[in-house]
């Protein structure tokens, strides 16, 4: 039976997914419309059922000051985020030390899944920095999911992070031609070639067009 609300993920974009579970910090940068928190949603979900802990905070356009509020709503009833309800966002080397070691001493000794969503709608030097120096750190059992429009880590941040961080972005998201016919197909929509061919063409895979 075909429901309105079933989502299609083609092979490709599982495999790309299930990158995450290795990667420390995960950037998912693309314009609106290109799936990219329903995604991110998808492959939490799976990680819930599978028992992982699961972190989300979103950004409503606030300062810098209800950024860490989230921080710490989202680390609530743990050990960590009782240690940072006494701090505010590192401004400074020193400060981020001190953060820094209260994530290496006080993370849960398992995997953890933070994910921070609209980081477009912030526009914060402090905030980045400290995203920056968390994932730097690299914590083993921390994975950090970042989804924004715009671009989060500058092209020297990214060359500084090598491996530590792992990238998707709108031609990642986007459906493939073959994609595409499957997606229609399962739609219950028989296209044409030249159909599909002007299909692809004109949403060139973006999930809010097709």
């Amino acid at each position: 039976m075909k429901r309105l609300n079933n989502l299609y993920y083609s092979k490709r974009i599982k495999e790309l997914l299930a990158e995450l579970q290795t990667a420390g910090t995960t950037l998912v940068v693309a314009p609106m419309g290109y799936g990219k928190t329903l995604a991110v949603q998808y492959f939490l979900q799976e990680q819930e059922r599978c028992g992982k802990k699961v972190l989300r905070q979103s950004i409503y356009g606030a300062g810098a000051e209800a950024f860490w509020q989230g921080v710490c709503h989202s680390w609530q009833n743990t050990e960590l985020g009782a240690a940072l309800l006494q701090q505010s966002l590192p401004a400074d080397a020193n400060a981020k030390t001190l953060v820094l070691e209260l994530f290496r001493q006080l993370l849960p000794q398992e995997p953890v899944y933070w994910f921070i969503d609209d980081l477009h709608l912030l526009e914060s030097s402090e905030v980045i920095d400290f995203l920056f120096a968390l994932s730097k750190a690299g914590f083993a059992d921390l994975h950090l999911l970042l989804v924004s429009r715009g671009q989060i880590f500058d092209g020297s941040r990214l060359l500084e992070l090598g491996r530590k961080v792992f990238c998707l972005d709108k031609h990642d998201l986007a459906l493939q031609r073959d994609e595409l016919a499957e997606y229609s197909s399962r739609c219950g929509l028989q296209l044409t070639t030249q159909q599909l061919d002007a299909l692809h063409e004109a949403c060139e895979g973006w999930f809010s067009v097709t």
